[in-house]
């Protein structure tokens, strides 16, 4: 037997007001899209690769949430209803409906639907669920052409040379650090003393490297 919580929230889903709300979703879902995308730097990875991690922008309506490329990899993308579905908004339409005329309290407090607690739903959670299932098949296709878009971005020539710029940054920056650490404490001509001998160590590291495979290539053919 459902609960005088639960009959309330069901309630509310028969409301003109959950019928705005869900036709409002509805809409939001046709739209549901990645709006841009943002890198970080992993700080403890060394690797060029790993050490720039991007995350996607997802915007639904007026609502917005970044996921990592992890959030994707689950062959069935779970929709992020939590993020994208605010309380705020849902909570409006228990605090226009609630105890008014056709939407009986059954001696219920608002702040405890709202709230929820170990035994209670909250009215947004209910909500979510419910919006969610009454839309399942669009929410599923909302979130295979979401998934499919991520991927498309990840291959495009914009995001690699974003990313790659990204790093360069990364490795700018701490050269400046490092430069600022001891521009006032030597002269000019050290620095640039410690910069060619980087570029020397460079050349000779490619020296080497190439001695070896010209050694090896007359070893083999001899």
């Amino acid at each position: 037997m459902a609960s005088s919580y639960e009959k309330i929230c069901e309630s509310f889903t028969k409301s003109q007001q959950w019928k705005n709300l869900n036709d409002e979703f509805r809409q939001d879902l046709t739209a549901f899209s990645i709006t841009k995308y943002e890198f970080k730097e992993r700080s403890y990875e060394e690797d060029p690769d790993k050490k720039v991690e991007p995350y996607f922008v997802l915007t639904l309506g007026k609502d917005s949430c970044k996921k990592s490329p992890a959030f994707f990899a689950d062959d069935l993308f779970n929709f992020p209803a939590s993020d994208l579905i605010r309380t705020i908004v849902l909570d409006e339409i228990p605090n226009y409906l609630f105890g008014s005329e056709g939407f009986p309290t059954y001696f219920c407090k608002k702040d405890k639907l709202l709230e929820g607690s170990k035994k209670i739903t909250k009215w947004a959670d209910f909500a979510r669920l419910r919006l969610m299932s009454e839309n399942k098949d669009l929410v599923a296709e909302s979130a295979a052409r979401v998934k499919l878009q991520q991927q498309t971005i990840i291959q495009s020539p914009e995001f690699i040379h974003d990313k790659k710029r990204f790093y360069d940054l990364i490795v700018i920056n701490e050269i400046k650090s490092v430069v600022l650490k001891y521009y006032e404490k030597v002269g000019p001509d050290v620095l640039k003393e410690a910069l060619d001998s980087v570029v020397t160590h460079a050349i000779m590291e490619s020296a080497f490297l190439l001695v070896l495979l010209k050694t090896f290539f007359c070893v083999t053919m001899a």
